[in-house]
């Protein structure tokens, strides 16, 4: 069998110097190494909260930070007051946004985070609408957040737009931001039930359309002794982004 003699100071042909070789490997594993670095641990996953309820979230293994953005509920809109012969229907006042909160929460894996949806305010004849109720969470560490709900429009005596959500607003974590909702247009002197109030910006895209917007008010109707309530206010939302 015949053997290729190496040239002076070359190589055996098909064969690579050792040192190259090494060299060679040795790159590949490090630019392995930097690409296992630079791949994020796992795909950023959105778990929204749309239906009002009271709900449990584990905080799955590896994850230390999560992003909440919560919406309270809208307030119901106001009904229409009654007519007379003296006295027009006046139509009810629009009820309050919700307001928006949002911030990231440090947690531990294996923490349980009770998880709050607010139900959107209601409506009765010849009544002032219902608040919304408020979205939250609460878990056992130094943390949790809230977003309130809004008011209730003004009805049969009261024409006031309810006054959107702000007070029992809050997020304890970092990056935050607080939004409060929007009042909704009062009814005085008005025959038409007015709007209500849009929620607090910032609401999440993965909740439905109309989250946290406050209820309008029942139409009046001329001498008509009869009211008309107003439409119910959005429900609430609540996001988590881990």
């Amino acid at each position: 069998m015949h053997t290729a003699t190496p040239r002076p100071g070359g190589t055996t042909p098909g064969r690579l110097p050792a040192r190259t070789a090494r060299g060679i490997a040795g790159a590949t594993a490090a630019a392995g190494l930097l690409l296992a670095a630079a791949a994020p641990a796992h795909a950023a996953i959105t778990k929204p909260y749309t239906k009002p309820g009271t709900y449990t979230f584990t905080v799955p293994k590896g994850i230390f930070k999560i992003r909440a953005v919560l919406t309270g509920a809208g307030g119901g809109g106001g009904a229409s007051a009654y007519g007379s012969r003296n006295r027009p229907t006046t139509g009810g006042a629009g009820g309050g946004g919700g307001a928006t909160a949002a911030c990231t929460l440090a947690v531990r894996p294996g923490d349980r985070l009770t998880i709050t949806v607010g139900a959107g305010g209601t409506s009765a004849g010849a009544q002032d609408g219902k608040p919304g109720t408020n979205s939250t969470i609460s878990y056992p560490n130094a943390g949790g957040a809230s977003a309130e709900g809004g008011r209730g429009g003004g009805g049969y005596i009261n024409h006031n737009g309810g006054a959107g959500g702000y007070g029992a607003t809050w997020c304890i974590g970092t990056d935050g931001g607080l939004t409060f909702g929007q009042a909704g247009t009062g009814s005085e002197e008005r025959s038409e039930g007015q709007p209500g109030g849009a929620p607090g910006a910032g609401v999440h895209r993965a909740c439905p359309p109309g989250t946290g917007v406050g209820g309008k008010g029942g139409d009046g109707h001329g001498e008509n002794v009869v009211t008309n309530p107003g439409t119910p206010g959005g429900n609430g939302c609540v996001v988590l982004t881990y």
